[in-house]
């Protein structure tokens, strides 16, 4: 009987036991492999998932201050060309009727103020503008029954007009390279200024070319 055991029995035991060690080591191997990659996909996945969550906030971020700077823009422009439309209307009745800038110094002054309001910041560029207005104003208290007391404020109004032309398109273009994930800074700002300057000053030159002939 010992030796049956030790020469058919033992033998299939050990055999057993070794393939039943050799299964078991083998899963917890395959457990632990699977694991870890299993925590790997899970960690690429989180990573994934900021990454596209930062991407969109940013997104939303950069368009929601695209769309307000658009509004803005829009803001500016409507309130320049109602002072605009308004002091011109106020020159000529002045210059007409005789009549006192006191006048229509309140309704004036009023919109001189909201135009400053909504210039961004208190940069040189802003500085300017604000400057512009002011001087349009005081143009205005010139003004007589001789046409030529007109020429102060024409003069003003075509410097501030050009101002606000330069500065409203300066921040188009910034909005436009926003809107494209494209970065803004100072660089890109003085060589669209620049650029614009130039261009205003050719349009003036042709005009004043061809309607002095």
């Amino acid at each position: 009987m010992d030796d049956i055991f030790r020469s058919y029995i033992l033998p299939a035991v050990i055999a057993a036991v070794v393939a039943l060690v050799s299964s078991i080591s083998t899963a917890i191997v395959t457990y632990k492999t699977t694991k870890q990659m299993i925590k790997a996909e899970n960690g690429r996945l989180t990573a994934t998932l900021e990454n596209a969550r930062l991407e969109n906030a940013k997104r939303l971020s950069a368009e929601y201050i695209s769309n307000e700077r658009i509004r803005w823009i829009q803001e500016l422009r409507n309130a320049f060309s109602d002072f605009r439309a308004h002091t011109a209307e106020v020159a000529f009745k002045c210059n007409r009727d005789g009549r006192m800038v006191e006048d229509y110094s309140y309704e004036i002054n009023r919109e001189a103020t909201y135009l400053k309001l909504l210039l961004k910041g208190y940069g040189h560029k802003e500085q300017k503008i604000k400057g512009y207005i002011d001087e349009t104003i005081s143009s205005l208290a010139q003004i007589g029954t001789d046409e030529s007391s007109l020429a102060p404020y024409f003069s003003a109004m075509e410097e501030l007009t050009k101002q606000i032309q330069i500065y409203l398109k300066i921040e188009w273009e910034r909005v436009k390279e926003e809107v494209n994930g494209e970065t803004w800074d100072n660089v890109k700002e003085r060589k669209w200024e620049q650029k614009l300057i130039s261009m205003y000053e050719e349009i003036i030159r042709y005009y004043k070319q061809n309607t002095t002939k």
